[in-house]
């Protein structure tokens, strides 16, 4: 079961475009202007992360990588007569790099445990030398040492993620206050080792965040970033002027951007074929995807700018925010949907996929969602074998997707 940015309050299951709150929203219309108090704090800090997938380079390659781990999931299903071992394996497939891939990314994003710290001792860059065994060779990332503790905490995109929206949440919409806690702290504590002259100025601190996010390596790129504004003696009003100071070199970045944009065309085609039901849900990401491009490409700062802004602006910039980009799946503590145009439980069923192949639970992940929207194929199936509803002659979410991909004579066993 993948589970991204989780804590008591809310997550947002990166990649598949999910946001879990911990609180009831039933029987009112989701308005964001109705939220208030640690409700809207919450949500601001979840749709961050939803705005983070969809306008920056990090975000787009991680949709986009999910696609393709689960294009080589079925691909690689196809190779066994009927009973499909999972959890899946990169080492073991056919394609080359398959495993290769899977440990880039989990090397970009780094650590994710959420620990209280003392005190920072030091922050250095060192070489991972683990990742030769697959072919990456050294790849740089950036170490925080902490407490009595010999081993680091990887900082990595997770924590740059994680600290713009804390910053944002708490900063401009009375959030929850975190200190010394990681990963939500992280991008501070970095910069007071590094340049604790912009430690106070929380607006430039989440600009530096979202430009990292621009590129894939975002932790070595964040401490880059902070290091070359060391270096300079130039003060910035608002994160319009650190942009403009920082654009010619940065520049290239939208060059990955740009490959990545085009990707995710062939990515949300696979995920939610057009031809078939899934087609509504294909055309609404497609739209998000559509939308972003100019807006991204003509504001580095498209999210930090609401830090530019007084408290009482900021809802309306966030409100500006899901009138362009619209919302992602919401889900509120009973598992009502809230949030998106297109019909939710098709729009779940990639991450029911992916964490079937990468899981050890065979339960569907769409079960409770089926439960509480009253889908009328839902049975104790969905609880032990979801792929086996493919036999049945009106299909669930799940099984669509597993018929349009003639796997209904598949079935899935755990292996160890």
């Amino acid at each position: 079961m993948i589970k991204l940015f989780e804590d008591k309050y809310g997550e947002y299951m990166k990649g598949f475009f999910i946001i879990n709150l911990n609180y009831k929203l039933a029987g009112r219309p989701f308005k964001f202007d109705d939220l208030s108090g640690e409700e809207c704090a919450t949500f601001v800090h979840e749709y961050i992360h939803f705005l983070q997938n969809v306008t920056t380079t990090h975000g787009i390659n991680y949709f986009n990588n999910n696609s393709k781990f689960i294009q080589l999931f079925v691909s690689e299903s196809y190779k066994f007569d009927k009973y499909i071992p999972t959890p899946f394996r990169e080492g073991r497939s056919s394609v080359e790099n398959a495993l290769e891939e899977f440990e880039r990314r989990q090397f970009y994003k780094g650590d994710d445990e959420n620990i209280k710290i003392n005190h920072v001792k030091d922050v250095k860059i060192e070489a991972e030398e683990l990742l030769e065994e697959v072919g990456l060779g050294e790849l740089n990332s950036v170490c925080i040492y902490y407490d009595d503790k010999s081993n680091p905490y990887r900082f990595g995109a997770l924590c740059v993620e994680e600290s713009m929206a804390y910053l944002i949440e708490n900063q401009k919409f009375g959030g929850q206050f975190r200190e010394n806690e990681l990963p939500y702290n992280a991008c501070e504590l970095i910069c007071e080792k590094i340049f604790p002259e912009i430690v106070g100025r929380k607006d430039l601190i989440v600009a530096i965040a979202e430009i990292a996010l621009m590129h894939y390596d975002s932790g070595i790129m964040f401490a880059d970033l902070i290091k070359q504004l060391k270096g300079s003696d130039t003060k910035f009003l608002d994160t319009n002027q650190l942009v403009d100071f920082l654009k010619d070199k940065v520049s290239y970045l939208y060059n990955k951007f740009d490959f990545e944009t085009q990707e995710t065309s062939s990515a949300i085609d696979f995920l939610y074929p057009q031809n078939s039901e899934f087609g509504i849900v294909n055309h609404w990401i497609k739209k998000v995807f559509s939308n972003m491009y100019d807006y991204r490409k003509e504001c580095l700062n498209l999210i930090s700018k609401c830090m530019d802004l007084p408290e009482d602006k900021c809802k309306d910039y966030i409100n500006g925010m899901i009138n362009v980009f619209g919302l992602p799946a919401v889900f509120d503590n009973e598992y009502n949907m809230v949030g998106l145009e297109a019909n939710m439980c098709l729009a779940l069923v990639p991450i029911a996929i992916f964490n079937i192949f990468k899981g050890r639970n065979k339960k569907c992940y769409l079960y409770e969602y089926c439960k509480a929207s009253n889908i009328p194929t839902i049975n104790e199936k969905c609880i032990s074998e979801p792929w086996c509803q493919s036999k049945n002659d009106r299909l669930c979410p799940f099984a669509l997707f597993w018929s349009i991909y003639s796997l209904e004579d598949k079935e899935i066993i755990c292996d160890g």
